[in-house]
């Protein structure tokens, strides 16, 4: 390649222009947030839930309202109120039904005909003490609409599901001004277009602070190492060029950002340093030798970018590692970084060059580390370590006994609370219908009629149904549970005067048959069929509970289990759902992610052995890299960190991360044992020029991740922390272990 002012201008001028066509396409890309995403589609389970919903409907289609009180919700004033916000939310555009204790009637049903009897009458306060105390004695609403203080009430909203995000926002926009019309002392909400709108609002502020402290981190490091404005100004235009074209692909590719991708634009520009300084460094110890800059940046690009090339390719093969996770967000993650890291490092190579041709050599290389005698310290290090391999093995030894067994104690589990700190607004309001009104998690199962009968509705079946119920509601801790069984015991009441004893099945199979007959004519019993396919071959029992983890929710579901076999049922019973949905997809990670990395381990090794061609330099090369790795994993263990979708990513982004240095220090190595052959001195060489450079960029990279540990997301806090903390350790390892090992490796290896 010719380098040249007229090279250099061209090379900046396309950029320039790539740059702008990038910034125009970022300027139309949205945030979004969609639960389903994490489902794998081609799963069995999610066949099962595609064919449960067209059935019945979406079991995240509703909005939760708690409305809370001061004082004790059974007042004229209050109840008046509600009774009208009531009715003005099944007005707004889009709510499908709304149920509120002034919304539901008591029925008694004749042959005759219907009478309907408000369940809570507030026109008089005799009548509202009667409904009352009734309320307060009766197990069927009680704790299903009121809370455990009596100040709260729940309204339950159902809406059809938006066409797009602005059209959900639109909605809870719509309910929202409603609610505050009527002046409640305090109204919380809980429902996926509540969540939704959260974590976009959230997701874009946070990407802003996360590039923000990046961005100020980084300018620290420049500012320390390099002493100039130009050390500083230059990473930072390339790196942001980076970003721009990255976030282009994003657009080009899918169009918007989810949760995963928030994280893309930090992990870019914190991974992408590397390559910078890398190529900087290498012009300044170039400089030294020749003041002709273009003489020096040939050379420095020369000597640098198989270095570059090779870093790239095995970052970028340690992300796409995670497409076998099959999570369509995670995949996406790993896609747009891995194109991201490929355009960092042809920016690194192609334009950085191009802007250090148009600087005076002088104030590159004046005051800066990279050309600094602080390299002797680097070199005198490597001799001690080299003097004491016993003692860097069995040190590494220990640490990594203690990171085995911490790793032992990582749970597979997914809490959606845990994942909100104490600050976040959305977790407050998530805890209060937790506490107050039976848990946010929703529950759902599948019910197919006995093998002998091609209808839910037989006797067999729903006292069947009702067995399973009782289970589900006393021990699963499913609350306000809604089935074929409860329909038929509130029909049963309600053609029997509306007595409260009366909430029962009828007793023989006659009078199942007759009941049912009934209740499908009579259209006030609508319900119906939100629990059984119109063909009465499905059925559906569904409700709520308390969100308390997937590794409990897999416990349960054991016990569950074998509640259905110990008790012979034939009718057949199966869970499913958005809940159970997330459950899955967070028990196939651990083996995936686990494929993924070995996959990604044994690339690299196989990339490596190539390129050196020895196996032995090889393996030597991964070792260090599975130390941060392990200590990862080990500090997750002990730290009590789950092993979710979102902290999945932790392992193969360090491996990824990590094995780059030891590249760089190999190749150096490699062009110093070509001087005089000796090891030893060698190794001093290169830990003194090109080990500068790895500290550098491995305090830089890690600080930089530390941006995440500003998130409401727990998950991200733990990232931040978890990386930051793996390329130190993956420092000291190249640094102390990396050294011994290659001690003992022929010199002739290298230079076959």
């Amino acid at each position: 390649m010719i380098y040249s002012k007229k090279f250099s201008w061209l090379v900046i001028l396309s950029f320039l222009v790539l740059s702008s066509l990038g910034l125009y396409m970022v300027k139309s890309l949205k945030f979004n947030y969609d639960i389903e995403s994490f489902f794998d589609k081609d799963s069995q389970q999610m066949q099962q839930y595609v064919k449960h919903r067209s059935l019945f409907e979406n079991d995240n289609n509703f909005l939760l309202i708690g409305i809370s009180d001061s004082t004790e919700v059974f007042n004229q004033d209050f109840m008046n109120r509600l009774g009208l916000l009531s009715i003005s939310l099944s007005e707004v555009d889009s709510v499908l039904d709304v149920v509120s204790p002034t919304t539901i009637e008591d029925k008694i049903v004749t042959d005759f005909g219907s009478l309907s009897r408000p369940l809570i009458q507030y026109d008089s306060i005799h009548k509202l003490f009667k409904d009352k105390e009734k309320i307060k004695a009766s197990q069927e609403y009680s704790s299903e609409l009121f809370s455990s203080d009596w100040h709260s009430v729940l309204i339950q909203v159902k809406i059809s599901e938006p066409v797009d995000f602005n059209a959900g926002q639109e909605v809870l926009t719509n309910i929202e001004h409603t609610v505050a019309e009527f002046g409640f002392d305090d109204a919380k909400y809980a429902g996926r277009i509540n969540t939704r709108r959260y974590y976009v609002e959230t997701m874009g502020q946070q990407s802003i602070i996360f590039a923000v402290i990046a961005i100020l981190l980084l300018i620290a490091f420049l500012i320390y190492t390099f002493r100039s404005w130009q050390g500083v100004v230059l990473p930072l235009i390339i790196l942001s060029i980076t970003v721009v074209l990255t976030l282009a692909a994003v657009r080009v590719g899918i169009g918007e950002v989810d949760l995963m991708l928030s994280m893309l634009p930090t992990v870019v520009f914190v991974v992408g340093v590397s390559y910078t300084v890398h190529v900087i460094s290498r012009y300044a110890e170039e400089l030294l030798k020749t003041k002709d800059r273009y003489k020096a940046i040939k050379k420095a690009i020369r000597e640098i970018w198989s270095t570059v090339a090779i870093t790239v390719l095995t970052t970028s093969l340690g992300f796409l590692s995670l497409t076998l996770i099959q999570i369509r967000p995670i995949q996406n993650f790993a896609i747009y970084n891995s194109i991201g890291i490929l355009i960092a490092g042809i920016t690194s190579l192609t334009l950085l060059p191009a802007l250090l041709l148009l600087i005076s050599p002088e104030k590159i290389i004046r005051g800066s580390l990279m050309v600094s005698s602080s390299g002797l310290k680097h070199s005198s290090l490597i001799g001690n370590v080299l003097r004491k391999p016993r003692l860097v093995i069995t040190t590494t030894g220990i640490f990594s006994v203690v990171f085995i067994v911490g790793s032992f104690n990582i749970k597979v589990n997914n809490n959606f609370l845990d994942d909100l700190n104490d600050s976040s607004l959305l977790g407050q309001e998530l805890s209060y219908f937790e506490s107050n009104f039976g848990g946010i998690r929703p529950f759902e199962m599948t019910i197919l009629p006995s093998n002998d009968s091609s209808s839910v509705f037989t006797y067999h079946n729903i006292k069947s149904i009702e067995k399973v119920e009782t289970y589900l509601r006393d021990s699963y801790g499913v609350n306000g549970i809604i089935s074929p069984a409860t329909i038929i015991k509130a029909g049963n009441k309600s053609y029997h005067g509306g007595k409260p004893k009366e909430y029962k099945l009828p007793e023989t199979q006659p009078e199942m048959i007759s009941l049912v007959k009934k209740l499908r004519r009579k259209a006030v019993f609508r319900k119906l069929e939100t629990v059984v396919s119109r063909d009465l071959t499905h059925g559906r029992i569904y409700g709520r509970g308390v969100d308390y983890g997937s590794l409990e929710y897999q416990k349960k579901n054991e016990l569950l289990n074998s509640f259905l076999g110990d008790h012979g049922l034939k009718t057949k019973f199966r869970l499913t759902g958005a809940a159970e949905l997330m459950d899955e997809a967070n028990r196939n990670i651990s083996t995936n992610l686990f494929a993924g990395i070995g996959i990604g381990i044994l690339v690299v090794t196989l990339i490596i052995g190539i390129l050196f061609k020895s196996f032995r330099l090889a393996v030597i090369s991964i070792l260090p890299n599975l130390l941060p790795v392990l200590a990862v994993a080990g500090l997750m263990g002990l730290l009590g960190v789950d092993l979710k979708v979102s902290t999945s990513l932790t392992f193969t982004v360090i491996f990824g991360i990590a094995v780059d240095d030891t590249i760089h220090l190999f190749n150096r190595l490699k062009k110093e044992l070509q001087l005089d052959g000796e090891m030893k001195p060698a190794m001093q060489r290169t830990y003194r020029s090109t080990g500068k450079a790895v500290v550098i960029t491995s305090f830089v990279v890690s600080a930089g991740f530390l941006a995440f540990t500003s998130s409401e997301f727990q998950s991200l806090f733990y990232f931040g922390i978890l990386i930051s903390v793996g390329i130190i350790v993956a420092l000291l390892a190249d640094y102390f272990l990396l050294p011994v090992l290659i001690s003992k490796v022929n010199p002739q290896r290298f230079n076959k």
